[in-house]
Protein backbone atom coordinates (compact mmCIF):
# COMPACT_ATOMS: atom_id res chain seq x y z
CA UNK A 1 0.00 0.00 0.00
CA UNK A 2 2.80 2.59 1.00
CA UNK A 3 4.41 2.13 -2.66
CA UNK A 4 1.43 3.12 -4.42
CA UNK A 5 1.77 6.21 -3.08
CA UNK A 6 4.90 6.94 -5.17
CA UNK A 7 2.96 5.12 -8.20
CA UNK A 8 0.07 7.75 -8.07
CA UNK A 9 -0.69 9.69 -11.32
CA UNK A 10 -1.81 12.82 -9.83
CA UNK A 11 0.66 15.61 -9.54
CA UNK A 12 1.83 15.42 -5.97
CA UNK A 13 1.56 19.62 -4.60
CA UNK A 14 4.87 20.74 -2.87
CA UNK A 15 8.48 19.54 -2.53
CA UNK A 16 7.80 18.87 1.29
CA UNK A 17 5.55 16.06 -0.02
CA UNK A 18 8.25 14.67 -2.19
CA UNK A 19 10.75 14.18 0.30
CA UNK A 20 7.94 12.49 2.07
CA UNK A 21 7.48 10.13 -1.12
CA UNK A 22 11.21 9.24 -1.52
CA UNK A 23 11.25 8.72 2.19
CA UNK A 24 8.56 6.35 2.63
CA UNK A 25 9.52 4.44 -1.10
CA UNK A 26 12.98 3.80 0.11
CA UNK A 27 11.94 2.92 4.12
CA UNK A 28 9.36 0.30 2.39
CA UNK A 29 11.73 -1.13 -0.06
CA UNK A 30 14.69 -1.55 2.41
CA UNK A 31 11.90 -3.52 4.84
CA UNK A 32 10.80 -5.29 2.22
CA UNK A 33 14.39 -6.09 0.75
CA UNK A 34 15.20 -7.41 4.39
CA UNK A 35 12.57 -10.27 4.25
CA UNK A 36 13.42 -11.55 0.59
CA UNK A 37 17.16 -11.38 1.25
CA UNK A 38 16.54 -13.58 4.47
CA UNK A 39 14.27 -15.80 2.66
CA UNK A 40 16.78 -15.98 -0.28
CA UNK A 41 19.91 -17.13 2.40
CA UNK A 42 17.69 -20.03 3.42
CA UNK A 43 16.80 -21.45 -0.27
CA UNK A 44 19.77 -20.88 -2.22
CA UNK A 45 23.07 -22.87 -1.58
CA UNK A 46 25.52 -20.36 -2.22
CA UNK A 47 23.76 -17.28 0.37
CA UNK A 48 26.06 -14.63 -0.74
CA UNK A 49 24.91 -15.03 -4.06
CA UNK A 50 21.42 -15.00 -3.31
CA UNK A 51 22.10 -11.65 -1.17
CA UNK A 52 23.81 -10.22 -4.28
CA UNK A 53 21.15 -11.06 -6.44
CA UNK A 54 18.60 -9.49 -3.84
CA UNK A 55 20.88 -6.02 -3.50
CA UNK A 56 20.99 -5.23 -7.38
CA UNK A 57 17.42 -5.87 -7.80
CA UNK A 58 16.40 -3.78 -4.30
CA UNK A 59 18.72 -1.10 -5.36
CA UNK A 60 17.43 -1.07 -9.18
CA UNK A 61 13.22 -0.58 -7.41
CA UNK A 62 14.71 2.17 -5.13
CA UNK A 63 16.16 4.13 -7.86
CA UNK A 64 13.20 3.33 -9.62
CA UNK A 65 10.74 4.27 -7.27
CA UNK A 66 12.24 7.56 -6.57
CA UNK A 67 12.82 8.83 -9.86
CA UNK A 68 8.87 8.18 -10.53
CA UNK A 69 8.21 9.96 -7.08
CA UNK A 70 10.10 12.67 -8.16
CA UNK A 71 8.54 12.99 -11.53
CA UNK A 72 5.36 13.42 -10.23
CA UNK A 73 6.24 16.70 -7.85
CA UNK A 74 5.27 20.02 -9.07
CA UNK A 75 8.02 22.08 -8.18
CA UNK A 76 6.31 25.52 -7.46
CA UNK A 77 8.87 27.22 -5.71
CA UNK A 78 12.71 28.37 -6.59
CA UNK A 79 15.81 26.95 -5.96
CA UNK A 80 18.95 28.24 -7.31
CA UNK A 81 18.82 25.79 -10.27
CA UNK A 82 15.50 26.41 -10.86
CA UNK A 83 15.74 30.03 -10.77
CA UNK A 84 19.13 29.65 -12.85
CA UNK A 85 16.19 28.29 -15.86
CA UNK A 86 13.84 30.61 -15.62
CA UNK A 87 16.53 33.21 -16.15
CA UNK A 88 18.37 32.20 -19.01
CA UNK A 89 14.74 32.22 -20.52
CA UNK A 90 13.57 35.19 -19.44
CA UNK A 91 16.95 37.18 -19.44
CA UNK A 92 18.37 35.80 -21.90
CA UNK A 93 21.67 38.50 -22.19
CA UNK A 94 22.74 42.04 -20.25
CA UNK A 95 21.77 44.80 -21.42
CA UNK A 96 17.81 43.68 -21.21
CA UNK A 97 15.32 45.89 -22.99
CA UNK A 98 12.61 43.61 -21.99
CA UNK A 99 11.56 40.41 -20.50
CA UNK A 100 11.53 37.34 -22.52
CA UNK A 101 8.89 34.80 -22.38
CA UNK A 102 8.56 33.07 -18.70
CA UNK A 103 9.03 29.21 -18.49
CA UNK A 104 6.14 27.45 -16.38
CA UNK A 105 7.34 24.97 -13.24
CA UNK A 106 6.32 22.00 -15.93
CA UNK A 107 8.87 23.15 -18.41
CA UNK A 108 11.15 23.92 -15.75
CA UNK A 109 11.11 20.62 -14.50
CA UNK A 110 12.32 19.12 -17.59
CA UNK A 111 15.32 20.52 -17.85
CA UNK A 112 16.42 21.24 -13.58
CA UNK A 113 18.32 17.92 -13.99
CA UNK A 114 21.10 19.15 -16.94
CA UNK A 115 21.72 22.06 -14.98
CA UNK A 116 22.11 20.34 -11.40
CA UNK A 117 24.63 18.00 -12.91
CA UNK A 118 26.81 20.65 -14.68
CA UNK A 119 28.84 21.77 -12.19
CA UNK A 120 29.94 24.30 -14.88
CA UNK A 121 26.91 26.45 -14.79
CA UNK A 122 25.82 24.95 -10.82
CA UNK A 123 25.90 27.72 -8.70
CA UNK A 124 26.07 27.37 -4.70
CA UNK A 125 24.59 29.34 -2.66
CA UNK A 126 24.27 30.55 0.81
CA UNK A 127 21.40 32.59 2.26
CA UNK A 128 22.32 35.03 5.21
CA UNK A 129 25.73 34.25 5.41
CA UNK A 130 28.01 36.12 8.07
CA UNK A 131 30.58 38.23 7.88
CA UNK A 132 33.50 35.82 7.60
CA UNK A 133 31.94 34.26 4.48
CA UNK A 134 31.50 37.58 2.83
CA UNK A 135 34.39 39.39 3.38
CA UNK A 136 37.59 37.73 5.42
CA UNK A 137 38.78 41.60 5.63
CA UNK A 138 36.91 45.08 6.37
CA UNK A 139 38.33 46.39 3.06
CA UNK A 140 35.87 43.72 1.24
CA UNK A 141 33.09 44.33 3.20
CA UNK A 142 33.26 48.23 2.24
CA UNK A 143 33.65 47.31 -1.33
CA UNK A 144 30.36 45.27 -0.72
CA UNK A 145 28.43 47.91 1.47
CA UNK A 146 29.60 50.42 -1.73
CA UNK A 147 28.70 47.87 -4.67
CA UNK A 148 25.12 46.92 -3.07
CA UNK A 149 24.52 50.81 -1.51
CA UNK A 150 20.38 51.05 -0.98
CA UNK A 151 19.89 47.19 -1.26
CA UNK A 152 18.69 44.92 1.90
CA UNK A 153 21.64 42.37 0.85
CA UNK A 154 25.26 42.51 -0.09
CA UNK A 155 26.55 39.60 -2.53
CA UNK A 156 29.33 37.51 -2.35
CA UNK A 157 30.40 35.16 -5.17
CA UNK A 158 33.97 33.08 -4.32
CA UNK A 159 35.02 30.07 -6.68
CA UNK A 160 36.92 27.65 -4.30
CA UNK A 161 38.97 24.20 -6.43
CA UNK A 162 37.02 21.39 -6.09
CA UNK A 163 37.96 17.76 -7.21
CA UNK A 164 34.93 15.75 -7.92
CA UNK A 165 35.58 11.66 -8.00
CA UNK A 166 34.19 11.20 -11.35
CA UNK A 167 36.48 13.73 -12.91
CA UNK A 168 40.20 14.09 -13.48
CA UNK A 169 40.84 17.76 -13.64
CA UNK A 170 40.22 20.23 -10.98
CA UNK A 171 37.35 22.82 -11.49
CA UNK A 172 36.16 25.74 -9.36
CA UNK A 173 32.52 25.55 -8.05
CA UNK A 174 31.06 29.09 -7.74
CA UNK A 175 29.47 30.05 -4.24
CA UNK A 176 27.07 32.82 -3.83
CA UNK A 177 27.18 34.31 0.08
CA UNK A 178 24.21 36.63 0.53
CA UNK A 179 24.19 38.72 3.54
CA UNK A 180 20.75 39.97 4.66
CA UNK A 181 19.35 43.11 6.36
CA UNK A 182 17.47 42.44 9.69
CA UNK A 183 14.63 43.61 7.83
CA UNK A 184 15.13 41.50 4.77
CA UNK A 185 11.49 40.57 2.76
CA UNK A 186 10.77 37.34 1.53
CA UNK A 187 10.46 39.62 -1.97
CA UNK A 188 13.98 40.91 -1.21
CA UNK A 189 15.44 37.18 -0.75
CA UNK A 190 13.91 36.12 -4.11
CA UNK A 191 15.63 39.45 -5.23
CA UNK A 192 19.03 38.46 -4.05
CA UNK A 193 18.97 34.81 -5.37
CA UNK A 194 17.96 36.27 -8.96
CA UNK A 195 20.70 38.64 -8.38
CA UNK A 196 23.25 36.85 -7.29
CA UNK A 197 23.02 34.35 -9.93
CA UNK A 198 22.57 37.53 -12.50
CA UNK A 199 25.97 38.56 -11.32
CA UNK A 200 27.49 35.09 -11.33
CA UNK A 201 26.79 34.46 -15.10
CA UNK A 202 28.41 38.03 -16.15
CA UNK A 203 31.54 37.28 -14.07
CA UNK A 204 31.76 33.63 -16.01
CA UNK A 205 31.77 36.07 -19.40
CA UNK A 206 34.95 37.76 -17.94
CA UNK A 207 33.03 41.19 -16.81
CA UNK A 208 34.57 42.63 -13.52
CA UNK A 209 32.39 42.36 -10.31
CA UNK A 210 31.50 46.14 -10.49
CA UNK A 211 30.41 46.29 -14.11
CA UNK A 212 28.66 43.07 -13.28
CA UNK A 213 27.01 44.53 -10.01
CA UNK A 214 26.05 47.77 -12.16
CA UNK A 215 24.54 46.11 -15.33
CA UNK A 216 22.55 43.70 -13.26
CA UNK A 217 21.30 45.88 -11.02
CA UNK A 218 19.86 47.76 -14.12
CA UNK A 219 18.36 45.08 -15.35
CA UNK A 220 16.28 43.95 -11.72
CA UNK A 221 15.56 47.85 -10.72
CA UNK A 222 13.30 48.11 -14.57
CA UNK A 223 12.09 44.35 -14.84
CA UNK A 224 12.12 42.81 -11.58
CA UNK A 225 8.68 43.86 -10.62
CA UNK A 226 7.31 42.41 -14.36
CA UNK A 227 9.49 39.25 -13.66
CA UNK A 228 8.14 38.64 -10.07
CA UNK A 229 4.39 39.03 -11.42
CA UNK A 230 5.30 37.02 -14.30
CA UNK A 231 6.63 34.03 -12.59
CA UNK A 232 3.71 34.52 -10.39
CA UNK A 233 1.11 34.19 -13.56
CA UNK A 234 3.14 30.67 -14.39
CA UNK A 235 2.29 29.50 -11.70
CA UNK A 236 5.35 29.98 -9.38
CA UNK A 237 5.11 30.42 -5.27
CA UNK A 238 7.86 33.31 -4.77
CA UNK A 239 7.05 33.48 -1.46
CA UNK A 240 9.61 30.87 -0.30
CA UNK A 241 13.04 30.02 -2.16
CA UNK A 242 14.96 26.88 -1.38
CA UNK A 243 18.51 27.04 -0.85
CA UNK A 244 20.84 26.29 1.94
CA UNK A 245 19.90 29.16 4.93
CA UNK A 246 22.08 30.50 7.63
CA UNK A 247 20.42 33.06 10.23
CA UNK A 248 23.10 35.82 9.78
CA UNK A 249 21.88 39.41 9.77
CA UNK A 250 24.26 42.46 8.35
CA UNK A 251 23.36 45.78 10.71
CA UNK A 252 25.38 47.90 8.27
CA UNK A 253 22.59 47.11 5.73
CA UNK A 254 19.89 49.02 7.75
Amino acid sequence: MLLLLSCSSSPVPSDHTHRILQGVAAYTVGMGGGIVVSLLCEQLAHPLWGMFAAFSVLASANVWFGFHAMSQVRHTSLNPDRAQIVLDRAVPQIPCLSLSTIPTPEQVRQLEPFVRWSRVRHLSMVMGAGITDLAPTPARLQTLAELYHDLPYVISISRRPIRPFYRLHQQDRNTAFIGLSPHATAVDRTRAMLHALLVARELSHGYSEQQAVRDTRQVLDHHFDSLLQGLRDQGWHTDFIHCLSQDHTLELLD
